[in-house]
Parts: structure tokens; C-alpha cells; sequence
């Protein structure tokens, strides 16, 4: 099983290709992939901030060290490659369960699911 990247939203803008920050080498973007399994029904969220080293900077700066779980750091912002980046990391990820892929897709971006038990 392989898991597919269904669609990507962000709550800043009507959609990826349509942010526009104000410097384009100086901000953070939270990104919602919505994935799930190649040829099936079904998706699942998982969170991603697309950050700059400058914005991370100063976060560290402000806050002290922090994790980089979840973080994808970009120079500038670039929606294709963003998009692209994504797709490939996705597409990665495989299993012989769904869970098994979510797990891996989970350390891409945080799973909506991470830690839930029945």
C-alpha cells in the first residue's frame, strides 16, 4: 500500500499557489496535507509548517531551541517546489497496512491520528 497525496491546504490563503507573503524569504506557512491510500478511499490530515531560516531564527532567538519535527525549511517561497517536495515525500511512503503508512507519513507532517487509541 502506498499512500497519495489527495489535495494540500493551508488556512492562510485559498490555496497553496495563491499565498503570498510579504517577504517571500521570511515566513512560516502552516500546510494540511490530506493523503491517503493510493487507488482507495479514504484521507487523513497531516500538518506541515513550510518555515524560512530567518523566521526559525528568530523564533530560536525569541523562545530558545526547539524540535524540527514537522518543519519543512524552505529559502523562499516556492509553491511548485513546495508541492513537489511534498508529493515525492509522500509517495514514499508505503506499508503493508494503512497505519503503517500513516505512521511514516506522521514524520513528515503531524498526523491527526498520532497517539489516538481505541
Amino acid at each position: 500500500m502506498r499512500a497519495q497525496v489527495r489535495r494540500l491546504h493551508t488556512p492562510d490563503a485559498d490555496d497553496l499557489a495563491s499565498f503570498a507573503p510579504e517577504d517571500d524569504g521570511d515566513f512560516a506557512l502552516l500546510v494540511q496535507i490530506i493523503a491517503g491510500p493510493e487507488g482507495a478511499d479514504g484521507e487523513e490530515s497531516f500538518d506541515l509548517e513550510v518555515i524560512t531560516p530567518r523566521e526559525l531564527a528568530r523564533r530560536v532567538e525569541g523562545s530558545g531551541p526547539m524540535s524540527g519535527r514537522h518543519l519543512l525549511i524552505v529559502n523562499r517561497f516556492d509553491a511548485d517546489h513546495i508541492a513537489a517536495w511534498i508529493d515525492k515525500s509522500v509517495a514514499a511512503c508505503s506499508g503493508g497496512s494503512w497505519v503503517e503508512v500513516a505512521e511514516q507519513l506522521g514524520r513528515i507532517g503531524h498526523w491527526e491520528f498520532e497517539d489516538y487509541r481505541r
